[in-house]
């Protein structure tokens, strides 16, 4: 089984049997959620993004909405609450394989790849969104990356306030069709802020 440093640096998609969503929600929370992830961009309406994920971002993120669709309490596995199913092991691979087999294969290798989010974001390009017809992804920015041959994808928006940006999708694709022709934002500085305790300084690291 793989740890939650190994996530940090793999260069290809995981065995199913390397993994766990426990894991993976282990390694969302104490690397993705309770950090700003700053960028300063060359760019007139999106000039600092400040980027956050909450816990209740992971199960839209991983995809597996598209599995409970239909489902009566199909509430209980989304935002926090589904958050709290995949840590206390309620929701599991063989689970979500038990509800619905065929999608949970459809979105088998955008949630294997899901600890490629924190590659993203230490090393993208950056994309001004602009939907062409060929999605239903309605993002403001597009951070991407590639490799080995794979199209890695996070979409986020800006909240209501215009200060803080959210992710709303993450996906693989082995094109770049969702993302050609659109334009690139130089980004001129990059630094992530630890706010998980603000009893004594954030730390601010520039990667």
């Amino acid at each position: 089984m793989f740890t939650e440093q190994d996530l940090l640096t793999l260069s290809n998609k995981p065995k199913i049997t390397d993994v766990s969503l426990q894991l993976y929600a282990d390694f969302y929370e104490n690397h993705l959620c309770n950090k700003i992830f700053e960028y300063e961009l060359e760019n007139k309406t999106h000039q600092k993004v400040n980027l956050q994920f909450g816990k209740g971002d992971m199960c839209h993120l991983l995809g597996i909405h598209h599995i409970f669709k239909g489902v009566k309490n199909k509430k209980e596995y989304a935002g926090e609450s589904g958050f709290q199913k995949i840590k206390n092991g309620t929701v599991t691979f063989d689970f979500l394989k038990q509800k619905n087999n065929p999608i949970f294969k459809s979105k088998q290798n955008r949630i294997l790849y899901f600890p490629f989010i924190h590659q993203v974001l230490m090393s993208s390009t950056v994309l001004l969104f602009r939907n062409d017809g060929l999605t239903k992804i309605d993002a403001d920015l597009m951070f991407y990356n590639q490799q080995n041959g794979i199209f890695f994808h996070l979409g986020i928006v800006k909240d209501n306030t215009g200060n803080f940006y959210s992710p709303i999708t993450f996906y693989d694709r082995n094109n770049n069709n969702h993302i050609a022709n659109q334009e690139v934002i130089p980004v001129t500085s990059k630094s992530v802020i630890d706010t998980s305790s603000f009893s004594s300084r954030p730390q601010n690291t520039v990667f």
